[in-house]
């Protein structure tokens, strides 16, 4: 458990780091404190859509310790992860486009991306994180 702790505190720090440059460029842009703040929290709890992968293998018994191990990824080769998803990005780009950089949809739109290039980076996999193509292939992880 204790290498998985710190498996898990290596890559949120790496997700943290990769969020710095978008923080800084939306700092630039807004001077906002609330934006960068907002950017972050998204950069991080993004990650609780883990949970509906951890449930559909758990049945609903919560084991945090279970959950940070990671199990469920290997035993069932899926992933659900319904916030993991270029598609999102599209989305919010295309409101936050519409509100303006002071909008709380820039603040996710620079939240997400950094999460999503870090974990397509870390997984080898950039069409993995596309919600459709996960879809069109059961939520198997690719081979």
């Amino acid at each position: 458990m204790e290498s998985d702790l710190k498996r898990l505190v290596i890559h949120e720090f790496i997700h943290f780091i990769f969020a710095v440059p978008f923080a800084l460029f939306l700092w630039k842009k807004t001077k906002s404190k609330s934006q960068i703040v907002v950017l972050f929290l998204v950069t991080f709890f993004v990650d609780l859509d883990h949970f509906v992968d951890y449930f559909a293998y758990s049945g609903f018994k919560l084991s945090i310790l279970g959950f940070f191990s990671g199990e469920y990824f290997v035993t069932t080769d899926k992933s659900f992860t319904p916030f993991h998803a270029w598609e999102w990005l599209v989305v919010v780009g295309v409101i936050a486009k519409l509100r303006g950089w002071k909008s709380i949809f820039t603040a996710l739109l620079f939240g997400l991306s950094p999460h999503f290039i870090v974990d397509s980076l870390v997984t080898g996999e950039f069409l993995f994180y596309s919600l459709i193509f996960r879809v069109s292939r059961g939520f198997y992880f690719p081979d």
